[in-house]
């Protein structure tokens, strides 16, 4: 028979199969929230370093407003996917201020040809982007803390990189954060 369970694929509006082993458990992080909620905030960022633009979609944790705190910075790449089918606002909004400090999280969207930005002819640009124009526009618009440079969060590598202000790593997939602080303390 067809397997009853089911979720949704990473591209487009199609479902995929999942394969789940005995004693599995849904995370509490992907349940429906209660309490307070961040909120996503988007605009466009035109990079003179790529040539072209990209959509940025902002997480701030709640009581943003109401604090005047600077918070670390996490940078989601392949924005949309996370957003749409990784349920990461979800998942923020059940582990900030619980199982995580707060954190602002921006989500880039990808190129249509995503592959050049993430380890193709374009990383070297796309990670150039990121340090030189994508940080700190978000340090304007928001109260971004200060660091010494970008910290490799669950991403993929396979080459350090130096700009003239930072060296980074190279990230293929997934995320990198923005800070000395770390993300995964308890408030």
């Amino acid at each position: 028979g067809r397997n009853p369970r089911v979720v949704p694929a990473m591209e487009g509006d199609d479902e995929v199969s999942e394969l789940v082993l005995a004693g599995y458990a849904e995370g509490k992080h992907l349940a429906q929230p209660e309490g307070p909620r961040g909120r996503v905030e988007s605009f466009e960022l035109t990079s003179e370093i790529l040539g072209y633009a990209k959509e940025i979609k902002a997480w701030l944790p709640p009581g943003y407003d109401a604090s005047q705190d600077r918070y670390p910075l996490l940078l989601v790449n392949d924005g949309a996917a996370w957003l749409d089918k990784g349920l990461l606002v979800t998942a923020l909004d059940n582990l900030v201020g619980r199982e995580m400090r707060p954190v602002i999280v921006a989500f880039v969207a990808a190129y249509d040809a995503w592959w050049e930005e993430a380890g193709g002819s374009r990383t070297e640009e796309y990670v150039r982007m990121q340090v030189e124009e994508l940080v700190p526009a978000l340090s304007e618009r928001y109260r971004v803390a200060s660091g010494p440079g970008i910290h490799p969060s669950f991403v993929s590598f396979n080459k350090v990189t130096t700009t003239s202000t930072i060296r980074v790593t190279r990230p293929i997939v997934a995320a990198c954060w923005w800070s000395d602080q770390s993300i995964g303390q308890t408030p």
